[in-house]
């Protein structure tokens, strides 16, 4: 039987897992000391559709041809969101007839709403039927699906040599196999196309009653705020101008950085004042919690691309990056497909 190590243990590594440990001696190597303790559990977990890429079709495709499989895969970790609503900023990149135009040239499935609730929105509210994954639910599905093949936590990789077999070091060992899966979102370093970002997400309390159960306010750098444990009835909120803290090509610089508590303070405050120039009424209505801090890269693009990009590093190793879980599916055909030529 053919061993595989996988580096990374959130939704790309975990996935193929799932789907490999029939056939193949699967061992995952995790730095932190748990799966799904890093970015695919630090994160808004938004099913996405594809309104959020209005400028770019490659991500659009992807959301909207893998949205199903998602479902049917993974249907117990899927929470709905009733009242979901995408609105056109007065400074949008994108007017909203053009918004609109784009996803009614493409069949999208949305309702419009005209707009008594939220201010400085062009045209009308845009209802669309995307839902939200449940990250606590994800972490116990894959822990029990997972609990009879080899995984490493508390490992961080380092490098690899490749002879015969290849040997995958860490800082405190090295494990030989015959395919080495890069699932970290590049954060090995095996690809040289990508820039860092460390994140910060804001994580809010509804108090009262909202007409709204999740906004996102469109095209640029502007906010969203989406459901997290809608059981708990807690809230991420994210922006695009203030949720990256520091960003690099180089992943150590992500690493070192320190967040102060003086920097949180500044982030809420930038946060909190954009969205009340849309909705007024956020802090009355939602009470600030606690944040979280999330590692993520991205493609160096012009056009706010998240669509997969995977690369051959050299025979039997390979990398995987893509701005969205939905990625699983295309990352699970291509590699059953190498496989087969080995």
């Amino acid at each position: 039987m053919k061993k595989i190590i996988i580096v990374g243990g959130g939704w790309y590594g975990c996935h193929i897992a799932t789907i490999l440990k029939y056939k193949y001696d699967i061992t995952i190597i995790e730095k932190n000391n748990d799966i799904f303790n890093g970015s695919s559990f630090f994160n808004q977990n938004r099913l996405h559709l594809g309104y959020h890429y209005c400028r770019n079709y490659a991500t659009r495709h992807l959301c909207k041809t893998n949205y199903d499989s998602f479902f049917k895969q993974y249907p117990t970790l899927i929470d709905d969101i009733d009242n979901n609503y995408y609105m056109i900023s007065k400074e949008s990149i994108l007017d909203f007839n053009t918004f609109l135009s784009i996803y009614k040239h493409e069949h999208f499935d949305f309702e419009l709403v005209n707009n008594t609730l939220f201010e400085n929105i062009d045209g009308q509210l845009i209802k669309v039927k995307e839902k939200v994954i449940n990250s606590q639910r994800a972490y116990k599905y894959f822990k029990d699906h997972l609990n009879d093949i080899k995984i490493k936590c508390n490992e961080q990789f380092t490098h690899y040599t490749k002879n015969d077999l290849i040997t995958v070091f860490t800082k405190t060992s090295s494990y030989d196999c015959d395919i080495l899966l890069d699932c970290t979102y590049n954060q090995t370093g095996l690809d040289n196309n990508y820039t860092y970002e460390l994140t910060c997400s804001l994580v809010y309390k509804k108090i009262k009653n909202t007409p709204f159960d999740a906004i996102t306010i469109m095209d640029g750098k502007f906010s969203s705020l989406y459901p997290r444990e809608k059981n708990k009835f807690t809230y991420t909120l994210t922006d695009v101008e203030f949720t990256p803290i520091v960003k690099s090509t180089n992943f150590n610089d992500i690493l070192d950085y320190k967040v102060t508590n003086e920097k949180i303070h500044e982030i809420k405050y930038n946060m909190e004042t954009k969205l009340k120039k849309y909705y007024p009424e956020f802090n009355n209505k939602f009470e600030y919690i606690d944040y979280f801090l999330s590692n993520k890269t991205k493609l160096i693009s012009i056009s706010d691309s998240r669509d997969i990009t995977i690369k051959e590093v050299e025979k039997n190793v390979i990398t995987v990056n893509c701005g969205k879980i939905y990625g699983i599916f295309e990352w699970e055909a291509y590699i059953l497909k190498y496989l087969e030529h080995i």
